[in-house]
């Protein structure tokens, strides 16, 4: 057990920050933490925003200010300073490196219910390509085909 809990320590401490963790509040902990390590002027603001992404994101939900006011004994610029940090923050910080793209699928078909209770197959027409035949190949093809009627 000791063992898995260094493993998940190393792998919180990898870019981007956040990753590795297995809660919402531990996800935007970690990031906060880390910017702690490099932000040295907002500490404060950042130890608050630690303090209410660990344990009050249902308050902040909520955006029950005057409960936290009471709590951290903050005003509630102090507050809403720390919660737009945390609203800054990725939830899902991989995401980013996510590089597949949704891929949607159009049916050849539609089946429907008809007023009368039957299915009805229509074909797809938005989505089936058209084509066209240029002017002067029509013209050969129905010379050509005239030709050979005439022939025959």
């Amino acid at each position: 057990m000791l063992q898995l809990q260094e493993g998940l320590t190393q792998l919180q401490q990898l870019d981007p920050a956040g990753v590795g963790a297995r809660s919402l509040s531990e996800c935007l902990s970690l990031q906060i933490q880390r910017r702690m390590t490099t932000d040295l002027e907002h500490k404060n603001c950042l130890e608050l925003a630690f303090l209410l992404a660990q344990n009050h994101l249902t308050k902040i939900a909520q955006k029950d200010w005057g409960k936290l006011r009471q709590l951290f004994k903050q005003s509630e610029s102090a507050i809403l300073e720390a919660v737009a940090i945390i609203k800054s923050l990725q939830h899902n910080p991989g995401l980013r490196f996510d590089t597949n793209v949704e891929q949607w699928m159009t049916p050849d078909v539609v089946v429907k219910l008809n007023t009368k209770g039957k299915w009805v197959v229509h074909s797809n027409q938005a989505f089936k390509p058209r084509l066209t035949l240029n002017q002067e190949y029509s013209r050969i093809l129905k010379e050509n085909n005239s030709k050979k009627s005439n022939s025959a």
